[in-house]
C-alpha cells in the first residue's frame, strides 16, 4: 500500500498492510534543509522543500501542516515573535485584546488577504501537487477558543469567560466564521484530512461544562464545513486528561490524536475498550522520549504502545504532539522502524 492508501484505510477503519505511523514531523523538517525556524515558518516554498526532504529521509505516512499555534492569530492582527530556532509565539507585551473593551475591534476577513493562512494553503497545494497520490496532506486549524486565547492571553481569556461571557461569545462567532472559510480552503487545496486542535477540551484548560458552552457550538461549525467539502475530520488534543466524550458528542471526529489518557479512562486497556470502536486512536508516544531518549528507548515505547492500543487495528502510531522542533531525527526513524515491523494483527 502507499502511505496515502494506508492512512486513508486506517482512519476509515479498513484493512492495512502495517501499522500506519507519523512522527508529526513539522518544524523538525527544517533540520534536513538546514534553514532557521523563522524561515520555515514564513516561507512556504522553503517549508514545502523541508517537508518533502524529511519525508524522503524518514518515510512517514502523512504530511501534517501544523506550523505553530499563532498562524490564525497573526492574521487577526496579533504581533508574533519569530525566534530563529524555536516556535513563533504571540508578543504578549503588545497583546491584541489588551482590555475587555478591545474585543469590539475584532473583525472578520477572508483568508485570501491573510499572509500566514495563505502560506499554509500554498504549502498544502504544493505538497498535494508533488506527492498527492502517494502521501496524504493533513490540514490543521487551531480551534476558536485557542485563537481567541492567542489574541487575549489564555489566563485573561479564562477570566473573561466568567466575567464577560457575551464579549467572548462575540469574538468566538467572528473567529469561527473565518475558520470555516479557512478550513474549506484547506480542503479545496487538497487536504483530504483536516485536524482541529481542541486543547481547551481538557483538564489542562477548562471544565467540561465550560468547554461545551464556549467551544462546542462553534467548532462543530468548522467540522461540518470540512465534512461538507468531502474531507475527514480529525482532532488533536495534547492536554492532560482530554474530554473524549464531549468532543465526540459535539464534533464526531473520525480520529483523535492525543497525548494523555481521557479523563474517563484509567489505562490503555480501558481506553481501547471504551473508545476503540468509536474513533481511530492516534498517539500517544511521549514527546520527551522523542526529544531526550535513545532510538532504542523510542522503539521500546512504540512497541509497547502498539501492543496496548494497536490490537485489532484502528490505531495510528504517533506522538501525542508535534515531534520536538530540535529533537534528533534518528528517533523519528526509530518510530517508523517499529511501524514497518508490525503487521496488523
Amino acid at each position: 500500500m502507499t502511505s496515502y492508501e494506508r492512512m486513508l484505510a486506517a482512519v476509515l477503519g479498513g484493512e492495512v498492510d502495517r501499522i500506519p505511523a507519523t512522527p508529526i514531523i513539522c518544524s523538525a523538517s527544517r533540520q534536513v534543509s538546514e534553514i532557521s525556524y523563522a524561515q520555515w515558518a514564513t516561507d512556504p516554498d522553503l517549508a514545502t522543500q523541508s517537508l518533502l526532504q524529511a519525508q524522503e529521509l524518514i518515510g512517514f505516512d502523512a504530511f501534517i501542516t501544523l506550523f505553530d499555534l499563532s498562524v490564525e492569530a497573526a492574521d487577526f492582527g496579533q504581533k508574533i515573535i519569530y525566534p530563529p530556532e524555536n516556535t513563533p509565539y504571540p508578543d504578549y507585551s503588545n497583546i491584541f485584546f489588551n482590555d475587555i473593551k478591545d474585543y469590539h475591534k475584532l473583525e472578520s476577513f477572508s483568508w485570501k488577504r491573510a499572509r500566514r493562512m495563505k502560506n499554509i494553503i500554498k504549502i498544502i497545494e504544493n505538497l498535494v501537487a508533488l506527492k498527492g497520490n502517494e502521501i496524504p496532506t493533513v490540514g490543521f486549524l487551531w480551534g476558536p477558543l485557542g485563537v481567541v486565547g492567542m489574541l487575549r492571553r489564555p489566563n485573561n481569556l479564562l477570566t473573561d469567560m466568567v466575567r464577560s461571557p457575551q464579549e467572548v461569545h462575540r469574538a468566538l462567532k467572528i473567529v469561527t466564521e473565518v475558520l470555516c472559510e479557512y478550513a474549506v480552503a484547506q480542503c479545496r487545496a487538497g487536504a483530504i484530512l483536516v485536524c482541529l486542535d481542541t486543547l481547551y477540551a481538557s483538564q489542562s484548560m477548562i471544565s467540561k461544562n465550560m468547554w461545551e458552552e464556549f467551544e462546542g457550538p462553534y467548532i462543530i461549525k468548522v467540522a461540518d464545513a470540512v465534512r461538507k467539502e468531502g474531507s475527514i475530520v480529525l482532532l488533536h488534543n495534547c492536554g492532560d486528561r482530554p474530554y473524549f466524550d464531549v468532543q465526540i458528542k459535539w464534533i464526531n471526529p473520525v480520529a483523535i490524536n492525543f497525548a494523555d489518557l481521557p479523563d474517563d479512562c484509567a489505562d490503555d486497556r480501558e481506553l481501547k475498550q471504551k473508545y476503540g470502536n468509536k474513533i481511530i486512536l492516534i498517539g500517544n508516544i511521549d514527546t520527551s522520549i522523542l526529544n531526550l531518549g535513545t532510538p532504542e528507548e523510542v522503539k521500546a515505547a512504540c512497541e509497547s504502545k502498539v501492543k496496548s492500543l494497536g490490537g485489532g487495528g484502528r490505531f495510528v502510531l504517533s506522538p501525542g504532539c508535534e515531534f520536538p522542533p530540535n529533537g534528533p531525527l534518528s528517533n523519528a526513524q526509530a518510530m517508523m522502524d517499529v511501524a514497518k515491523n508490525f503487521a496488523r494483527k
